[in-house]
């Protein structure tokens, strides 16, 4: 016989009789997102970002490469 999974703990009977006492169980399932879980950035912002990285990284490789 297979081990019950998590997702039937929420919907087996006790749950439904005490859905007060399974609350902490929902909520660790889907936790509130929080002001700080939500990054806005701007999308220039992160192109940017991305080359200037990908820039210093060749840089330090080309550098590398001559030095050793």
């Amino acid at each position: 016989m297979a081990a019950p999974e998590r997702d039937q703990a929420a919907d087996s009977p006790a749950a439904r009789r005490h859905p007060h006492l399974f609350r902490a169980l929902r909520r660790r399932k889907n936790p509130r997102l929080r002001r700080s879980d939500v990054t806005v950035t701007d999308e220039a912002a992160v192109r940017r970002a991305v080359k200037a990285a990908s820039l210093g990284n060749a840089m330090e490789w080309f550098d590398f490469g001559n030095h050793h």
